[in-house]
């Protein structure tokens, strides 16, 4: 498939990502789960969208992890989840013992 890259389409996604919400039972479920764990986002958003997301979520999260923030680089789509812990580790200075991954 040949699809051509829109620069200014591009930019409009770039721009919209902040409006979006959860869905409208997601930061409940969060907040019950928050009682037993601690929470953290392990996320590819920019620095300057993060905290917009976290604050949609409505729950807790004891820390959101940025991976470009720790220096990593995706080599590839399947190894996204192993930067996403290798940085959250490098970020707080502990390992991630159990992982729960509830969505894409």
């Amino acid at each position: 498939m040949n699809v051509e890259f829109k620069e200014s389409e591009a930019e409009q996604y770039y721009l919209a990502v902040p409006t979006w919400g959860p869905h409208p039972d997601v930061p409940e479920g969060l907040s019950r789960f928050a009682k037993k764990y601690k929470l953290v986002i392990l996320s590819n958003a920019s620095n300057d969208q993060i905290q917009s997301n976290v604050d949609k979520l409505g729950a807790p999260f004891h820390r959101a992890c940025v991976h470009r923030a720790a220096g990593a680089v995706v080599q590839a789509a399947h190894a996204g989840l192993r930067v996403h812990v290798r940085s959250f580790e490098l970020q707080s200075g502990r390992r991630a013992a159990r992982l729960v991954q509830p969505a894409l």
